[in-house]
């Protein structure tokens, strides 16, 4: 028999979860939602305390991954290097990226110290040297370490940072969420609002210090709670959306109104001077997401060397919201300035001060050297810390992927790649490659190139199968010198 007592959480079939006030007999009173009603004690279920842990996927001591690709995604992975692309999977990024251990293992040790350190990263790097690559690998090990990520590159169009609004928008467009350990996992940015319902009153969402803050937020969730959670309805989703940074404010309004709620949802400013509304709605989340069980909110921004071709005036409103984005993924700074303020008529608590916040990454590609200071790029806060330059793979690294790349050909294609079969027979085929890349590693040409080069190597004797060891060596060596010349 389950006693049920003050202060457990409990679920009524009728009411939903709620919070036991007090008990009288057979009759319990329960506050659900703000709402105290006296129910009877015999139909109440005790409920977890907490979401179903977020548990991070293991590494091996180098920081390697520990699982072995399907045959599936070994050849998704193929697929893509051919097409000169990041392969799309998570885990086929942490077998296939060279020198992929000793980075993943840099990554990782970054986001388990950004609570207390902070986590402001500028990947700087030219065209070719792997940036995007990079990028993509700080996602995946992110997820796999039970972080919430956001993946955008600033498009002038879409994704403007002169308009917060937009980079705001897309963020929330394409949240990603690691599994929890029930093997449940949400789904962009209604998913989150499914999981911030159903753990309201048990997390103590409401009582957050930034999201108690946030009108738009605050109020905006708790209308939303005076309705059902039904993806099929049309109003109810574009509510959300509305959340997430879209054009619905009427509806969520409407919303509120039929639901009898108290609050009037504010309206969610567009225009261009509220950088600090934007990055104070990302540290709310950050914060609803932690109080969640997950890591944190990872922001990785690409192509933030757009701005440079903007007006001045534009380049000021993109670097005010970078100097939010900053100071919240920094420790606060004890230098005693503050950011701009803009004129939009709302009164925000100093929400940077509270940081680190949110984890950021930031790809750049360089202009003409390499910046050092805040004012030079704001992002940048001690260059040692906050600066990753990309550079080409060493000669050995590159050996040792192509090594990789052969072997795994031959255990999954063993009839057709018989060229690969021996250690001898694949060192041989690699030293042809290494051999070019290495009298053309610190020229302009693409990293993915040399990689594409591999993906080709592997492809010749799946449509050649006559192709034997001297002619497949001849054939990427021409290859080499073809990709290489600027001609």
């Amino acid at each position: 028999m389950i006693r049920i007592q003050p202060g457990l959480w409990v679920s009524h079939p009728a009411y939903g979860d709620g919070r036991v006030v007090t008990r009288i007999g057979a009759v319990a009173r329960v506050d659900f939602l703000g709402d105290e009603i006296d129910v009877d004690a015999d139909v109440l279920e005790l409920v977890e305390q907490k979401p179903p842990t977020v548990v991070g996927e293991p590494l091996g001591e180098e920081g390697e991954a520990i699982s072995s690709l399907s045959r599936q995604k070994y050849f998704s992975s193929i697929e893509a290097i051919n097409l000169g692309v990041v392969p799309p999977d998570a885990e086929q990024l942490l077998h296939f990226t060279m020198n992929g251990a000793a980075l993943t293992k840099k990554i990782r040790s970054d986001l388990d110290s950004a609570p207390s350190k902070g986590l402001c990263k500028v990947v700087l790097g030219h065209y070719g040297t792997g940036k995007t690559h990079y990028l993509q690998l700080v996602r995946a090990v992110a997820l796999q370490s039970g972080w919430v990520v956001s993946l955008v590159e600033f498009d002038p169009k879409a994704a403007d940072p002169a308009k917060p609004h937009l980079v705001y928008r897309h963020l929330m467009s394409a949240l990603e969420f690691p599994p929890r350990e029930d093997g449940t996992v949400a789904k962009g940015f209604l998913g989150l609002v499914k999981e911030v319902r159903a753990h309201w009153m048990r997390a103590d969402i409401r009582h957050l210090p930034l999201f108690s803050k946030n009108p738009w937020l605050f109020d905006g969730l708790n209308t939303l709670l005076a309705h059902h959670h039904d993806e099929d309805d049309e109003r109810y989703v574009a509510a959300c959306s509305w959340l997430a940074g879209d054009k619905q404010l009427s509806t969520i309004r409407g919303l509120g109104s039929e639901g009898r709620v108290a609050a009037r949802v504010p309206s969610m400013p567009v225009s261009k001077e509220a950088a600090e509304i934007y990055a104070f709605h990302l540290a709310v989340v950050d914060e609803i997401v932690k109080q969640l069980g997950y890591k944190g909110l990872l922001l990785i921004l690409d192509e933030a060397e757009h701005v440079r071709g903007y007006t001045v005036r534009r380049q000021e409103r993109a670097n005010n919201f970078f100097d939010y984005l900053a100071r919240c993924a920094h420790p606060p700074m004890d230098t005693g300035d503050t950011p701009t303020r803009n004129e939009h008529g709302y009164e925000l608590p100093d929400f940077w001060t509270n940081g680190p916040l949110f984890g950021l990454y930031v790809g750049l590609t360089p202009a003409y050297g390499i910046p050092q200071t805040r004012e030079e790029c704001v992002f940048i806060r001690s260059p040692k810390d906050d600066l990753i330059l990309t550079q080409p793979p060493s000669t050995d690294d590159y050996r040792a992927w192509t090594d990789k790349l052969f072997q795994m050909f031959h255990q999954y294609c063993p009839h057709e790649a018989e060229l690969f079969s021996t250690d001898d027979r694949r060192a041989r085929i690699s030293a042809a490659m290494v051999k070019r890349y290495a009298v053309y590693r610190d020229s302009n040409t693409p990293l993915r190139n040399w990689i594409k080069l591999g993906g080709f190597a592997c492809s010749v004797p799946l449509v050649d199968k006559a192709c034997n060891e001297t002619s497949l060596i001849e054939q990427l060596t021409e290859t080499g010198e073809q990709i290489a010349s600027p001609y």
